[in-house]
């Protein structure tokens, strides 16, 4: 089992996803995919979950294909 990742993990991963990997990702996006993996999979920087992000924060801001 991964460990949790922290917001600032969390962010980097999206940004490596957009420009290492070349994920159809806005720069706008970058934020609420960070929020949206918080929310699944966070922890905060105090070691403790998140508890500022609820899935009716972020449902329906990220939309993927098109």
């Amino acid at each position: 089992m991964q460990p949790r990742f922290t917001r600032s993990a969390w962010l980097s991963e999206v940004k490596k996803m957009k420009d290492t990997y070349g994920a159809h990702i806005s720069d706008q996006q970058v934020p609420q995919l960070t929020d949206y993996l918080m929310f699944l999979d966070g922890k905060s920087d105090d070691a403790t979950s998140p508890t500022d992000i609820h899935a009716h924060d972020i449902h329906g801001t990220v939309t993927f294909g098109e």
